[in-house]
């Protein structure tokens, strides 16, 4: 996932330019920050100096020196930027914003207009466009701050991919606003619930926006409601843990930690790509919901700092890239086996009494 980054004057990059025999890389020194206006907004676009010459961020890439001399990390950052052009593009062109095209390829631009095409498709079917969320700042928001945040969000939300220094400062910028991070963040949850929570309804094509606004609040309630109870239960266990067995082979996800799994702890995976856990391994449970068995879990602290290098004042607190042990509500009962109390308000499943036929059942007089 893209991140905007911040440089600091003199910083050394590796810039990535469309020549007329292709793309070429250069050392650079970045000099300083210009603003641009697109739509209603100002963006800070970086300025380069590279042999005796100046490009602007406008017409390249950049990349650190460190990544530039990874080609994985490079493909990858190829591979982002294509999806991203190819979504701002659509977006530009439905807003009517003239956007500065980097990558100059006439497929990426063919690819915008057929998504706008299928948007507009849509939009003369259900006679509304079920992709535009505007209307969350309208309807659900209930102070200033949150219809200015709902706003933001709407319209920043491809740009700034969780770099909450950045959003915090342009949001400033943009409503002479100063927000805290932790409010930041909770406004964002909150904008994001409602949409999720409206989305199966608008792309169904119901009309009545008092139904979008009903599912969006319910969706919104029920999840900050269980985002509260597991919280409270992890507050509550001090850093000191129960712990489970898994009884079947679990999903896992390895995120940036990939080699540190295969490398240090190879023998916790049914095989080498570390998506699956072996049966009988013992796990943390560092949040969860009694009421409808939702859990997040970690490795023991051993294996925790194994991969990770360091043990986590808050496990159940992810903040970024992290791996994930994926155990879904229905199989909490058939995957995991319970070895420590996991508080008051859970009940284990009645375990069915093992029947054991007496002569009589078996059909012996005796």
């Amino acid at each position: 996932m893209l991140k905007r980054r911040r440089l600091k004057p003199e910083q050394e990059v590796v810039i990535i330019f469309d020549t007329r025999i292709g793309y070429v890389e250069k050392p650079a020194i970045f000099v300083k920050y210009e603003q641009i206006s697109i739509g209603n907004s100002n963006h800070d676009i970086p300025v380069f100096d590279y042999e005796d010459r100046t490009i602007k961020g406008l017409d390249c890439f950049w990349l650190l020196p460190q990544e530039a001399q990874n080609p994985e990390k490079i493909q990858k950052i190829q591979y982002d930027l294509l999806k991203a052009q190819v979504n701002v593009l659509t977006i530009g062109k439905r807003l009517g914003y003239n956007i500065p095209q980097k990558i100059k390829d006439p497929e990426i631009k063919k690819m915008a207009e057929e998504n706008n095409a299928r948007i507009q498709a849509v939009i003369d079917k259900f006679g509304f466009d079920p992709t535009d969320t505007s209307w969350i700042e309208i309807e659900l928001s209930t102070t200033t701050r949150e219809r200015n945040w709902f706003k933001f969000e709407r319209e920043h939300a491809l740009a700034m991919n969780d770099n909450w220094d950045d959003m915090i400062h342009v949001y400033k910028q943009q409503f002479d606003d100063t927000i805290s991070l932790e409010e930041a963040k909770r406004l964002s949850k909150k904008w994001y619930r409602f949409v999720l929570g409206s989305h199966n309804i608008r792309l169904r094509g119901i009309k009545d926006r008092s139904q979008w606004v009903q599912d969006a609040r319910d969706f919104e309630k029920t999840h900050r409601n269980r985002e509260t109870r597991m919280l409270t239960w992890s507050l509550a266990c001090k850093n000191k843990f129960p712990h489970i067995r898994t009884k079947q082979r679990v999903a896992f996800a390895p995120g940036p930690y990939f080699n540190e799994c295969i490398e240090r702890c190879p023998q916790l995976f049914t095989s080498p790509d570390c998506t699956m856990l072996k049966p009988g391994t013992i796990l943390r449970v560092v949040s969860f919901d009694a009421e409808q068995k939702f859990i997040k879990l970690d490795f023991t602290e051993e294996i925790h700092a194994l991969i990770k290098g360091e043990v986590q004042d808050k496990p159940w607190s992810r903040e970024g890239p992290d791996y994930i042990i994926m155990v879904k509500p229905e199989e909490f009962d058939t995957h995991l086996e319970v070895l420590e109390s996991l508080g008051p308000d859970y009940v284990p499943p009645v375990k069915e009494a093992k029947v054991v036929p007496s002569p009589e059942m078996l059909g012996d007089p005796q």
